[in-house]
């Protein structure tokens, strides 16, 4: 028993030594592992780039200066002619800091606009808001009281009600969807017929982009095409009230109109304005003003129809006249009626001159005579006629037009507690100072740096001529004087109406901030570059500076300057990466300091399982030892 014991320890030790041997593979294995983490950190820092931080010299610079005697003035670069004279060597860059008249556009918070509202709708044929098409389930049904009940194909139900023509609101509304716009300045009044002729100008492109080659020059700067002859036309003729002024304005539109008024003030034309001789047809810059290679030809057809006054004495003309325009019917208003299809056509003389006058140069509205078309409303302010309700069959459709309440303004007298004062003619012609300033901002929008829609604003208080006709007020905040246009001022008041509009009043609820203008002395950088003629020193530097546009030879000063901005900015960034490289090292040391401490732990368990493999190893020996003991007495035992 004692050496079955034995040999079963033998065999137990033998296994231990085999599983630390094993354990310290392992652990040998896992360190070299640690070993290649450490040399990738290593490598990774090797290949830290450590920042070096900026010489001021690298932003220091000769820097030439002189003074005219009005400016200080830099010579900012210069570089040298290829082929340098007697009279210029170099080509120069020079900058100053002056002092330029400037114009601003800026915007009013909360601007609390108080005006003279008049009550107006407006309508958009074209707003799928503003007509909405459904599809009948049901033909509409009409109650006891006469209302129409539809039920849509999205289950809605609409009641329409019999609208009262009475009624100005409901009038007003049926007058917008109604009515056809036409542009005032189109009418022309007949004083000795007392009728107005209204002449519709359609225009048609007949040839586009024709090369400027097809024409043929016929002499006296006129061109034939296509068996017509193109005369130049003389913007210094024509009159804005003069149909070809109105038929070329329909063509060229704003271009044109500035055109004529440059022409009428002493300047020139942008372009050059030909028309047939025969036929009112017109082209532009067919001698290749502006570069121009093409031209677009357009054919002019003028369509004349009469409205003749409306006898309000005449009891039947003053019924069919107030089943039109209800109890919106002036008394000291003239109207003027045109039968067209059966149907009368009406037109006020106040709207018609209203239009011709405005700034805006509104159009007219003319309403159609409605005396047999019943209206309805439904309580959304949907409007349908009642034949249309009459018309509709499961499966038809109907379309629901609404007005849009879009009131002006007149009258302006206060942004809050500024009082508003409007600019008048003869201010603007004999305060030189009023007409500076606006000029000056009108300049400056139409610059790079203003705005084009402030300049369209302005541009409307001006007539063709340039000859100033309102629209401009003025006010004083904190003791300076500023400037804002009518225009400005309506779009500001009627954003409190606009169907988003918070408020329930007209000065709290003005969501659009409004614009106004000033026009002040800022300083500005002004740089100019020039050819020039820079005589040195003997010892590589410029002595003396000669313009091109100056025949006084300047004292050149020159100094060392430091772009003190751009080394802190270099500074700054220097920092910034010795940050990023002091964080890179520590983080690489950091991971370093980890790595260190596991092979440490794993070479104290190394060390463990070496102490331990010599145990086992001494304790085996000894086990041996007693088991060979033990072979050997069995061996005498049984030899005997």
């Amino acid at each position: 028993m004692g050496m079955a014991a034995s040999q079963a320890r033998y065999l137990a030790l033998t296994a231990r030594k085999t599983n630390v041997e094993y354990e310290g593979q392992q652990i040998n294995q896992s360190r070299l592992i640690l070993a290649n983490r450490t040399a990738d950190l290593f490598n990774q820092m090797l290949g830290l780039q450590v920042p070096t931080a900026p010489s001021s010299t690298d932003f220091t610079k000769l820097q030439y200066t002189f003074s005219d005697g009005v400016n200080d003035s830099i010579l900012d670069n210069y570089y040298q002619i290829g082929e340098p004279n007697s009279d210029y060597n170099y080509v120069v860059t020079i900058s100053h800091y002056e002092n330029i008249y400037t114009g601003s556009r800026r915007l009013l918070n909360d601007p609390q606009i108080q005006a003279v509202k008049t009550d107006k709708y407006s309508y958009d044929p074209t707003s799928n808001q503003r007509n909405v098409t459904v599809r009948a389930v049901m033909t509409p049904t009409q109650t006891g009281n006469g209302s129409y009940i539809i039920t849509d194909s999205n289950g809605l139900r609409h009641t329409f009600v019999p609208v009262d023509n009475n009624n100005s609101e409901d009038r007003a509304k049926i007058n917008a969807i109604t009515g056809t716009d036409l542009v005032a300045d189109y009418f022309s009044y007949n004083e000795a017929a007392d009728n107005y002729t209204y002449t519709s100008i359609d225009t048609t492109r007949s040839a586009q982009s024709v090369n400027l080659t097809s024409f043929t020059n016929a002499g006296g700067g006129n061109y034939t095409y296509n068996g017509l002859t193109y005369a130049l036309v003389d913007l210094t003729t024509l009159d804005t009230e003069d149909q070809q002024y109105k038929n070329m304005y329909a063509v060229y539109g704003s271009d044109f109109a500035a055109d004529v008024a440059r022409v009428k003030s002493g300047g020139v034309a942008s372009n050059k304005y030909y028309k047939s001789t025969t036929t009112e047809s017109y082209a532009k810059n067919l001698d290749g003003t502006n570069s121009a290679t093409t031209t677009d030809i357009y054919d002019v057809t003028n369509t004349q129809s009469t409205y003749n006054k409306v006898d309000t004495s005449d009891s039947a003309q003053l019924e069919a006249l107030m089943e039109v325009y209800g109890t919106d019917y002036n008394q000291g208003d003239s109207y003027y009626v045109i039968n067209i299809g059966g149907v009368n056509n009406y037109v006020s003389a106040n709207e018609i001159n209203l239009g011709k006058t405005s700034l805006e140069h509104e159009n007219a509205t003319v309403l159609q005579s409605n005396a047999s078309t019943v209206f309805y409303k439904d309580t959304d302010g949907n409007y349908v006629k009642e034949s249309d309700l009459q018309n509709t069959t499961v499966g038809s459709k109907l379309t629901f037009h609404t007005a849009t309440y879009a009131p002006t303004f007149s009258d302006f007298s206060y942004i809050g507690n500024l009082r508003l004062t409007q600019v008048t003619s003869e201010d603007y012609e004999k305060d030189s100072t009023i007409s500076t300033e606006i000029e000056q901002i009108i300049e400056d929008m139409r610059g790079i740096n203003g705005s084009t829609d402030a300049a369209e604003k302005f541009s409307k208080c001006f007539d063709e001529n340039g000859e100033y006709i309102g629209g401009i007020y003025s006010f004083e905040m904190n003791g300076t004087k500023y400037y804002t246009t009518e225009f400005d001022l309506q779009e500001s008041a009627q954003s409190a109406y606009d169907e988003d509009a918070i408020a329930d009043n007209g000065i709290d609820g003005q969501q659009s901030k409004l614009a106004y203008y000033h026009a002040s002395y800022v300083n500005t950088l002004v740089s100019e570059t020039k050819k020039a003629l820079l005589e040195s020193d003997g010892n590589g530097r410029f002595s003396t500076l000669k313009l091109e546009d100056d025949s006084t030879v300047y004292t050149l000063n020159v100094e060392t300057i430091t772009d003190e901005a751009a080394y802190n900015d270099a500074i700054n960034q220097y920092n910034y990466k010795q940050t990023e490289y002091d964080k890179a090292v520590t983080d690489i040391n950091a991971k370093t300091e980890i790595i260190q401490a596991q092979d440490r732990n794993l070479e104290l368990r190394l060390e463990q399982l070496n102490t331990e493999q010599s145990a086992l190893q001494n304790e085996m020996e000894a086990v041996k030892k007693v088991v060979d003991k033990n072979i050997e007495l069995s061996f005498k035992t049984f030899g005997g």
